[in-house]
C-alpha cells in the first residue's frame, strides 16, 4: 500500500513533508538517497497521516503542551494540513479573530 512518506528536519527544527504516497520500499530508498548526499539535515520515513486527520485536535494538543502557535502550524503542514485546514484549526483552538489567525498563519507558513 502506498501510504508512506519521507520527511525532513531542517537546521531550525522545522519538519517538512518531502514526498508522500510511496510504498515502504520507495520511501526507504528516497530517504537513503537524500541521506547519502551528505546533507546535515535529518530525513526519515513514516506512515502518512490518515486521510481526514483531526488537525484541530493535533493543534490543541500541541498548544496545550506549550508549543508556540508558529511551531504547531509548521508541524501541521508537515503532516499534510492545507492552508485552509490550518486556518480552521487555529480559529477553533484560539480566541483570535479570523483576521488575526490568517495573519499568524501567513507569517508562520506563508500563503
Amino acid at each position: 500500500m502506498n501510504d508512506w512518506a519521507v520527511y525532513r528536519l531542517d537546521y531550525n527544527a522545522n519538519e517538512f513533508l518531502v514526498e508522500k504516497g510511496l510504498s515502504k520500499e520507495k520511501a526507504d530508498h528516497l530517504a537513503a538517497m537524500y541521506i547519502g548526499r551528505g546533507h546535515h539535515q535529518h530525513y526519515w520515513v513514516d506512515k502518512q497521516p490518515p486521510h481526514g486527520q483531526d488537525f484541530h485536535r493535533m493543534l490543541k494538543e500541541m498548544l496545550d503542551s506549550g508549543s508556540t502557535s508558529k511551531i504547531a502550524l509548521r508541524v501541521l503542514t508537515s503532516q499534510g494540513a492545507t492552508h485552509e485546514q490550518c486556518l480552521n484549526a487555529l480559529t477553533q483552538c484560539t480566541s483570535m479573530t479570523v483576521e488575526e489567525c490568517q495573519a499568524l498563519l501567513d507569517e508562520s507558513i506563508g500563503n
